[in-house]
């Protein structure tokens, strides 16, 4: 998508906000069957699960509205894509309980 990280910084780049982009730059050039493939096959497949588990993890009100507007959003992109996730992570095994 022509993307490049050029950081001198000293710490792990947010991987999941670099899909977001990912996402977001596909969608914003045209390359909607791209972007649909990506977010099926990918995004969906991990995120909202991982947005869930960020949610109820996160110890500040920033972070737990964070976790809910992503969700939204990549439900959002999701919709307009017509993007459905090709397989299901296991929730029993991975989600974080309280």
């Amino acid at each position: 998508a022509g993307l490049q990280l050029d950081s001198d910084l000293n710490e792990p780049e947010d991987h999941a906000g670099l899909e977001f982009m990912l996402t977001a730059a596909l969608m914003a050039q045209g390359r909607t069957d791209e972007a649909r493939a990506f977010l099926s096959e990918h995004l969906l497949v991990f995120g909202p699960l991982y947005l869930a588990n960020l949610e109820k993890r996160a110890q500040t009100g920033y972070y737990r509205a964070v976790a809910a507007l992503c969700a939204a959003a990549l439900a959002g992109a999701a919709e307009a894509l017509g993007a459905a996730p090709v397989e299901q992570i296991d929730a029993a095994r991975f989600a974080i309980r309280e």
